[in-house]
């Protein structure tokens, strides 16, 4: 088991085990270890600067770690203090390559938009590009800036293809589309 102090914990939601309700949290420690934990309640014992006991026991469906916390034994000696290392900026996101010009339903949409219709759009987004990752690649994708510059490019396609529909203009089909071929698979998936 390592030991660390926390320096985040998120509610992650929560489920009906045997024993009844429990709480996930997502927790990060100084050390750099991220991961959930299960709680039976929802404030749990362990608070940000505990320092606590850890150990990884598997992974979630989702990628992440799964991890079982416990206060440190205090007549085991503390290890050398080990200063967290330093967290660097984000990647860069690279240039959008070049594209030709669009038409009116094929642009990011023009005047503002209802809330809801983005986060429609944005799930359907994540369902297709996401939908066919698991594990490890799913959680990569998810820190990927450039997975979440084609969600937001696939979601303003989304929202202008509605608003096309709306005012009765037809869209183009993908096949017609040669950007939107070279993002699907011979299955018609993304990716």
């Amino acid at each position: 088991m390592s030991i660390s102090r926390i320096i985040s914990i998120n509610p992650a939601g929560t489920w009906q085990s045997s024993y009844g309700p429990m709480y996930s949290f997502d927790v990060e420690f100084e050390d750099g270890t991220r991961g959930q934990v299960n709680a039976k309640s929802q404030t749990p014992a362990y608070r940000v600067g505990s320092e606590m006991d850890y150990q990884i026991t598997g992974v979630t469906p989702k990628g992440q770690n799964k991890l079982k916390l416990q206060k440190p034994d205090p007549n085991t000696p503390a290890p050398a203090y080990n200063p967290p290392p330093e967290r660097s900026a984000p990647p860069a996101r690279p240039a959008p390559a070049p594209q030709p010009p669009r038409t009116a339903t094929e642009t990011a949409p023009a005047g503002p938009v209802n809330g809801a219709t983005v986060g429609f759009a944005m799930k359907e987004a994540i369902g297709l590009h996401a939908g066919v990752l698991t594990g490890p690649d799913l959680a990569n994708a998810l820190t990927d800036p450039v997975f979440w510059a084609k969600i937001e490019s696939t979601a303003a396609r989304i929202i202008a293809i509605s608003r096309g529909l709306e005012q009765g203009k037809p869209s183009k089909s993908a096949a017609s589309h040669p950007d939107l071929e070279t993002e699907l698979d011979a299955h018609g998936n993304p990716f």
